[in-house]
């Protein structure tokens, strides 16, 4: 019988390969865009409200926590 035979099979095993592959693609891509881009998100742990708040979490303020860590490298673990 024509079409059939071990490379009618092999044609057909490797276009079910090739649309799970492209399924799986178009999955993986959907799960990085969707519902929001990217896998992990960064929020702060304190309000950042004001330019008070800003200058005691970065510049100058984050200059104190740095030197604390320096006196005290197991600070590291509550100030950062």
């Amino acid at each position: 019988m024509p079409g059939i035979g071990p490379n009618s099979f092999l044609v057909s095993f490797s276009r079910i390969i090739t649309f799970m592959d492209e399924q799986l693609r178009k999955s993986a891509l959907d799960y990085h865009r969707l519902p929001t881009p990217g896998k992990i998100a960064v929020t702060p742990t304190k309000g950042l409200v004001n330019q008070r708040d800003l200058g005691l979490a970065y510049t100058p303020g984050v200059a104190a926590a740095c030197r604390a860590i320096v006196d005290s490298p197991l600070e590291a673990r509550n100030l950062t």
